[in-house]
């Protein structure tokens, strides 16, 4: 029943729980308006998702009592309303609950020791209109406006942001003089800077960074991510850019040239890992890819490739999927020119990517 309050009181005019009534006696009652005096029945589900679900309108959906998530998903599926309809509550436990029957794919990156932020993350409820199932990490999303259902190529500046701007961080003192070119430093909980600059010049503008930090040479060489505005290094999956290179920081000397109209991060924060880490047992069966999940601690999601031959050589071009889940549906709804129905072969590979966005190891 779609009914705000936990008791008839406030709108019906008399006592009594909304829960201890049967529907047949809810078809009785009428919610009362002041001061018109105007009366409303109280609607199911079920009516309401039929009647607006075709109108086009987003819809927005309060849980307010407990163990009835899947049954609210599935009808909300039944109606294929998962793309216009976002699920809330104030209850994190509800939507805990949901998001662990239900994983949507859209998930932020959280704060490593934040467990309040974990939990919220995990029941963020991103929407993608790409396939019947959706998935996706460190909080890029797609959206449909122009049916086109891509991710904004804004996007990819945005995640690097929410990603290595972190919160809890200490803002360093930085000295600058150039008006075009606007940076901050930070220095996370363990140790670890980031640097974010943003190059308003039209042409490639180099810059020399004297860090006078504790410990300075005990930092690890900093990853350069990129976002050029020019030519945004887009993908289908929603995932991350890589860095296009390391600079050693020595005594405290960095200098680097910065691409025109662009955005960048430099980064310590960061762990490697040694060799690609495969996801085992990847097994195809009715349409279903499945795989065991792996157990580094650091592991974040996966990407799924498809190759013409048992020894194939997993590559972007060769990537058909990324998916926080453990499976893989290939009979869900794709776009036309998506890689999953354009990438061929029949033998499958998985990588682990962990948080630090460390996937193949070549």
């Amino acid at each position: 029943m779609l009914f705000h309050d936990a008791t008839l009181d406030r709108v019906m005019g008399e006592s009594g729980n909304l829960e201890d009534f049967t529907y047949d006696e809810l078809c009785h009652k009428r919610v009362v308006h002041a001061p018109s005096g105007r009366e409303d029945i109280v609607p199911k589900l079920e009516d309401f998702l039929h009647y607006y679900g075709s109108s086009g309108v987003h819809l927005a959906l309060e849980l307010k009592s407990p163990d009835i998530e899947s049954e609210v998903f599935l009808m909300v599926k039944k109606y294929y309303l998962e793309k216009q309809v976002t699920v809330t509550s104030f209850s994190l436990d509800y939507l805990t609950a949901l998001k662990k029957d239900y994983p949507d794919p859209y998930t932020c990156h959280y704060a490593e020791h934040d467990e309040f932020a974990k939990k919220w993350g995990m029941c963020e409820p991103f929407i993608s209109e790409t396939q019947d199932v959706k998935y996706n990490k460190y909080g890029l999303m797609k959206w449909e406006d122009d049916g086109d259902y891509t991710v904004r190529e804004a996007y990819w500046c945005l995640g690097l942001i929410s990603k290595y701007c972190k919160r809890n961080a200490k803002v360093l003192d930085i000295e600058n003089d150039d008006p075009l070119v606007r940076m901050t430093a930070l220095i996370n909980r363990d140790g670890t800077i980031t640097i974010a600059a943003v190059n308003r010049h039209t042409e490639p503008t180099p810059i020399k960074l004297s860090l006078n930090l504790k410990n300075i040479k005990k930092q690890k060489p900093l990853r350069v991510y990129e976002y050029d505005s020019r030519n945004v290094c887009t993908n289908e999956f929603g995932d991350l850019q890589d860095f296009t290179t390391l600079l050693p920081i020595g005594e405290g000397e960095v200098e680097y040239t910065l691409l025109p109209e662009s955005f960048t991060v430099l980064t310590s924060d960061y762990k490697e890992r040694e060799k690609t880490l495969f996801a085992q047992k990847v097994v195809l069966k009715n349409n279903l890819l499945s795989w065991n999940p792996v157990s580094d601690p650091e592991h974040c999601y996966y990407r799924v490739y498809r190759g013409t031959k048992p020894d194939f050589t997993p590559s972007r071009e060769n990537q058909i999927a990324s998916t926080v889940d453990t499976s893989l549906d290939l009979n869900a709804r794709y776009l036309d020119d998506s890689a999953i129905l354009n990438v061929k072969g029949r033998y499958y590979k998985v990588v682990s990517v962990d948080r630090s966005g460390n996937g193949i190891i070549l």
